[in-house]
C-alpha cells in the first residue's frame, strides 16, 4: 500500500514541478513549496517525534528548547529554538542539498534519522531527496553486523565522584560475537579536572561540556578505575530490525555532538534515552523527568515500558571474591592467603581455593599493589595448576536485587513527636531531592553507601507556635565498607549544611564534616567508628570560626521489611570554640512496600549542658 500512494504521490509532484516550470519556478523550489505545504497542514513541527528527533522540550518558564547545544546540529539558525524553523530549513536541506565536498557532510549522512522519519512520516517517493540514503552509515552498520542493542548499568561506587549514582551505557551487540568486542554510545562530561568538589559544584551548575561517543566497548570498561569493585546490570532491549536501524540512525546523528552536562538532569543515563524514544515512538521517558534523573530511576521507568528484557547480572571481581570466600573456613581462607602471596599450590587446595587465590592475585596486580613481574611469578603456577585439573564447576554468586527494583531518590517524610524536656508537641516534614540513606531500603543499591543531596527539615512547635528550619543539608555522602582480606578501604564520611542551635532555634549556623576511620560488620549488624573534624560558621561565636575534632560512630541492620540503627557524634570544641557538643540518635523503619515506610525515632542534642530530646513517629514514601 506504501508503494501504491509513493508511486501517486511522484505523479502529484511531478504535475507541481511541470506546473512551476510553467511559471518560471525552479523544480526544486516547487518541490519544496509542495512538501512544506503537506507538512505546514499536518503541523508537524509539533510531532512528539519530531521533538524527540531535535531533543526539544519546554522549559520550566514555557520556552521550547534544545538540550543539544551544538550549532551543528540544526540547520536554521534559530534551530535550538524554533522547532517550525528547524523543520523547514530541513527540508529544504533534503530537497535542495547544497554542495558538500565530503560524503560524511552531505545533508543524508548527517540526518539519516530525520531523512528517513520525513519520508516516512510524509509518505513521500524516496527520490524527492537527492543523493539517496548515506552509503557510509549503510556501510558501517553492514561491517559492524549490528543485531541487538543492550542497556548497561555499571553500579555506583562512592570513591569515585564521576561514578557515585552508577552509569549508563547503550551497547550495539555485534552477531556472534563477545560483547566486549561490541560498540558502546556512551555521553559523559569532559573533565579536566578530578578534584572531587570541584566536580560536583561544575557538574551541578552544567559547567562542563557533555560529549556524545561511540566506542569500543572494552576501552569504555577498562576506564572504570574502579572496575573491581562495581557490578555491571545488562538490560537487553526489544527492538524490531525497523526499530533498531532508527536507533542507530539517531545515534550516528549525535557521535561527536557536545552538550551542557548537568549532574542531576542531562546526564550519562538521561541523554541516552533519546535514540531509544526515536526507536521506539511510544515511549516519552524524557517528558517525564522535569527536575532530575539518576540512573536507578531512569532503568526503573524504562523496565515499566516493557522495552527491557531480564536482566543480566555481571558480579565484579569483589562480588565474586566475597562469594568465594564465603564458600571457605578460616583456615582455608588463610591458605588462600599464603598461596596469593606467593606459597606454591599444593594438592589439598580445593578448586574454589584455588580460584580465589588466582583472583585475589588478580586484583592486587590491578589495583597496583605488585607489579607485573610478581603477578606473573604468582598467578603462572596456579593457571598451570588448575589447567592440570581440568575444568571445575566454581558456582557462580547469587544475583542481589536489580537496580530497576529500587526505591526512588526523592522522599517526603512528615512526623509527629514531643520535645521531653519542655513537653511541647512537635510536628514536621523532611523533604530530600536525593538519593539514598543509611536506612532507605537497600534493594537495588551498593551496600553500606549512603548519599543524601538538597534536604530540608521544616519544624514547628505547637506551645509556642514557631516554625523554623531546623536543618538544610546541601550534600551528606557516606562510604561504610567493612574490610577483606584482600581490601581495607577507608571508611568516610562528608557533610555540608546549615543547622538550627538547639538553644535558639532561630539561629542557624553552617556546618562542614569530614570523617574517616573503619567499619565492621559481624552477623548482619554494621558498626562503625570514625575520627571527625568539623569546622563550624557561628555568628555567635567571637571570631564566627570554629575548628570541633571528635568521633562518630554508630550501628545498624537491614531486613527484608525491618531496618533499625543507632549513631551518633561528639565534638571538642579546640579552637573558636569551648565546651562539648553531643548528638546521637535510633530510628527503627518498617517497610510497608519498597517505596513507603512507617518508623519511630529517638534524637538527642547537648550543647552548653542544655539538653533536647526528641520522641517522633514518621511515614515516609520515596518517588
Amino acid at each position: 500500500m506504501r508503494t501504491s500512494n509513493s508511486h501517486c504521490r511522484a505523479q502529484v509532484f511531478l504535475c507541481v514541478v511541470f506546473l512551476g516550470l510553467w511559471f518560471n519556478v525552479r523544480a526544486e523550489d516547487a518541490v519544496t513549496a509542495a512538501v512544506w505545504n503537506e507538512a505546514e497542514q499536518a503541523e508537524l513541527w509539533q510531532d512528539p517525534e519530531w521533538w524527540t528527533l531535535l531533543h526539544y522540550h519546554r522549559t520550566l518558564w514555557g520556552r521550547v528548547m534544545s538540550r543539544i547545544d551544538d550549532p551543528r546540529f540544526f540547520l536554521d539558525p534559530k534551530g535550538k529554538t524554533d522547532p517550525k524553523r528547524e523543520l523547514r530549513a530541513t527540508l529544504e536541506a533534503f530537497v535542495n542539498p547544497p554542495p558538500e565536498q565530503e560524503e560524511a557532510r552531505t545533508i543524508p549522512c548527517r540526518f539519516p534519522a530525520r531523512r528517513r522519519w520525513l519520508l516516512e512520516r510524509l509518505d513521500l517517493p524516496e527520490e524527492l531527496f537527492p543523493g539517496g540514503d548515506c552509503e557510509k552509515y549503510l556501510n558501517a552498520v553492514e561491517q559492524l553486523e549490528i543485531e541487538s542493542a543492550t542497556m548497561i548499568y555499571p553500579a555506583g561506587y562512592l570513591n569515585s565522584p564521576a561514578s557515585m549514582f552508577g552509569h549508563l551505557l547503550l551497547v550495539l551487540d555485534r552477531t556472534g560475537k563477545d560483547r566486549l568486542l561490541s560498540r558502546a554510545v556512551n555521553y559523559a562530561a569532559v573533565v579536566g579536572d578530578s578534584f572531587g568538589p570541584l566536580f560536583a559544584f561544575k557538574g551541578i551548575f552544567g559547567l562542563y561540556d557533555g560529549v556524545f561517543a561511540i566506542l569500543p566497548y572494552y576501552d569504555k570498561v577498562e576506564e572504570y578505575s574502579a572496575v573491581n569493585r562495581r557490578d555491571i546490570w545488562e538490560y537487553p532491549l526489544t527492538l524490531t530490525p525497523d526499530e533498531l536501524d532508527q536507533l542507530l540512525r539517531h545515534v550516528w546523528e549525535l557521535q561527536e555532538l557536545t552538550s551542557r552536562y548537568f549532574f542531576f538532569k542531562e546526564n550519562c543515563a538521561f541523554n541516552l534515552l533519546y535514540p531509544i524514544e526515536a526507536a521506539r515512538t511510544d515511549i516519552s521517558i524524557t517528558r517525564n523527568f522535569r527536575l532530575s534523573a539518576v540512573p536507578v530511576t531512569l532503568l526503573r521507568e524504562l523496565s515499566q515500558t516493557g522495552i527491557t528484557q531480564e536482566p543480566i547480572f555481571r558480579a565484579s571481581a569483589a562480588t565474586q571474591m566475597d562469594h568465594l570466600a564465603s564458600l571457605l573456613t578460616e583456615s582455608e581462607l588463610d591458605r588462600v592467603q599464603d598461596v596469593a602471596e606467593g606459597a606454591e599450590p599444593q594438592g589439598s587446595d580445593t578448586p574454589v581455593m584455588l580460584e580465589l587465590a588466582s583472583d585475589w592475585v588478580t586484583f592486587s596486580y590491578t589495583e597496583r599493589e605488585i607489579t607485573p613481574e610478581v603477578f606473573r611469578e604468582r598467578n603462572f603456577p596456579l593457571l598451570r595448576e588448575r589447567s592440570r585439573r581440568g575444568k571445575q564447576d566454581i558456582p557462580a554468586p547469587a544475583p542481589p536485587f536489580p537496580p530497576h527494583v529500587g526505591h526512588g531518590p526523592r522522599r517526603w517524610m512528615p512526623y509527629v513527636g514531643v520535645e521531653t524536656e519542655s513537653g511541647n508537641a512537635v510536628g514536621g516534614i523532611r523533604f530530600r531531592f536525593a538519593y539514598h540513606d543509611w536506612l532507605d531500603d537497600p534493594k537495588g543499591y551498593p551496600p553500606g553507601s549512603s548519599i543524601t543531596m538538597f534536604a530540608a527539615d521544616v519544624q514547628h512547635e505547637r506551645e509556642v507556635d514557631q516554625t523554623t528550619l531546623d536543618s538544610f543539608t546541601l550534600v551528606d555522602i557516606r562510604s561504610l565498607t567493612p574490610p577483606r582480606p584482600w581490601a581495607k578501604p577507608l571508611s568516610w564520611a562528608g557533610h555540608l549544611g546549615v543547622h538550627a542551635s538547639p538553644i535558639d532555634r532561630n539561629h542557624h549556623r553552617t556546618e562542614a564534616r569530614f570523617s574517616s576511620g573503619f567499619t565492621r560488620k559481624v552477623s548482619g549488624i554494621t558498626a562503625y567508628l570514625l575520627l571527625a573534624n568539623v569546622v563550624r560558621w557561628d555568628t555567635t561565636l567571637e571570631e564566627n570560626l570554629a575548628w570541633e575534632p571528635g568521633v562518630e560512630w554508630g550501628f545498624f541492620t537491614s531486613g527484608p521489611t525491618l531496618r533499625a540503627g543507632i549513631r551518633g557524634r561528639e565534638v571538642w570544641g579546640v579552637l573558636g570554640a569551648e565546651g562539648r557538643r553531643t548528638e546521637a540518635e535510633a530510628e527503627v523503619r518498617w517497610n510497608i512496600h519498597s517505596d513507603t515506610f512507617l518508623g519511630a525515632a529517638i534524637s538527642y542534642q547537648r550543647e552548653l549542658h542544655q539538653p533536647r530530646n526528641l520522641v517522633m513517629l514518621n511515614f515516609g514514601r520515596t518517588f
